[in-house]
């Protein structure tokens, strides 16, 4: 702030050039003639310009209404919707992998004597079995859509489904009619 304190100023006169009182010749009139008439079309050029300025700054700060607002379009048909899509994770994949190797053969073992005793009135009709069967279409509804139903079993729920499943691999149900008494015992 104080540095320049004490010191000399130096005073900057304009020099301009000396007038000169010759005349002008034709040619040189006429061309600043010419150069004038470009200097005011610039001019006028330059003021156009600004007023544009002016306008495309009011049309920025305002916008006009968007061109869908401004359309009566009514859609007469709506598009399709898209499929629900769902991305497994790995281990969940792996998961229903490999129950799906357990359940498809325990299912297709069992089928067979299911369809044995629904034949028979006593079977099919007892409220006592209605545990039993409600177990077998359980059964039935997880290996059909066991991709959905993942989700809703719990780990116990899995555990105790593998193990139910590696036990009925021990029973034997290759003659169904040997297996099925004719009268089930009323307990």
């Amino acid at each position: 702030m104080f540095k320049n304190v004490g010191k000399r100023r130096i005073v900057k006169y304009i020099l301009t050039p000396p007038l000169t009182t010759h005349t002008l010749l034709k040619e040189e009139s006429q061309e600043l003639v010419k150069q004038h008439e470009e200097h005011t079309q610039n001019l006028l050029l330059l003021a156009q310009l600004s007023k544009e300025r002016r306008s495309l700054l009011d049309w920025i700060e305002q916008p006009p209404t968007p061109l869908i607002d401004r359309i009566d379009y009514q859609p007469t048909f709506l598009p399709p919707a898209l499929p629900h899509l769902h991305f497994h994770q790995n281990k969940k994949l792996l998961r229903i992998k490999k129950y799906n190797e357990i359940l498809e053969p325990t299912l297709n073992r069992i089928s067979p004597f299911f369809i044995k005793i629904s034949k028979t009135r006593i079977w099919a009709e007892n409220s006592q079995y209605d545990p039993l069967w409600e177990w077998f279409n359980r059964l039935q509804d997880i290996t059909l859509e066991l991709d959905e139903v993942e989700y809703k079993l719990t780990l116990k729920e899995w555990r105790l489904l593998k193990s139910a499943c590696k036990h009925l691999k021990k029973v034997d149900f290759s003659y169904p009619a040997t297996r099925v008494p004719e009268y089930p015992l009323n307990r």
